[in-house]
């Protein structure tokens, strides 16, 4: 926004985001390009259409810092086993594999030179389009499957806010996505396999 004491339009002139700091983890290995490797991958790229920071030319490089030796909690044993499972669900779902599939095809059509007529242009938006629909089919629940999904940050919301027909709108719609992802069916199912094999001792403090 713009500051009228600065001579400047309260206008909305955009944003600009520059990193300048780096987060290191406990064993001094910072997140950076990398983040954090995951144990369980649905998908290298959910977007293959997002700009993300390794896109760039003049990024800050991953580096590694000395820290003191840490105390490890042994939980490799007890998350070998939600890994496990959740990796067989994944195999055993084919629309993992199909996602995965019209994804890579689309990532390859992108990478193309773009036909600059109308006609090679209608046919590569047909394309592009058919097969980001056929992404939204395949990700989408039977109705039978439909998760149950609430939302539970009304009571945070100022209530002058609460009756914003916008806000209502949108988050009815983002609550209906939630409740149709096999995404998240799937990430539930991986926290109810946490919850049934806890870390030794972790609730134990009280």
């Amino acid at each position: 926004m713009g500051d009228s004491s600065k001579g400047t339009k309260p206008e909305r002139y955009g944003s600009l985001r520059i990193t300048m700091e780096k987060f290191y983890r406990a064993n001094g290995t910072s997140t950076q390009l990398r983040g954090v490797s995951s144990d369980i991958v649905f998908q290298d790229r959910m977007n293959i259409q997002s700009i993300m920071e390794t896109d760039f030319p003049n990024i800050l490089p991953c580096d590694t810092v000395t820290l003191p030796p840490l105390k490890r909690v042994n939980q490799e044993g007890v998350f070998a086993a939600v890994i496990e499972k959740s990796k067989a669900r994944i195999a055993a779902n084919p629309v993992f594999a199909k996602v995965e599939a019209i994804s890579g095809n689309l990532k390859a059509s992108l990478e193309q030179p773009a036909e600059l007529d109308l006609a090679g242009f209608r046919k590569h938006y047909q394309q592009w389009h058919g097969g980001t629909k056929q992404v939204q089919a395949l990700r989408k629940l039977p109705a039978d499957k439909k998760l149950e999904v609430a939302l539970t940050t009304v009571r945070n919301i100022n209530p002058a806010l609460r009756n914003d027909a916008d806000r209502i709108r949108f988050n009815k719609q983002w609550i209906e996505s939630i409740a149709n992802d096999v995404y998240v069916e799937e990430t539930i199912s991986i926290l109810e396999d946490m919850l049934a094999n806890p870390i030794a001792g972790a609730n134990s403090a009280k």
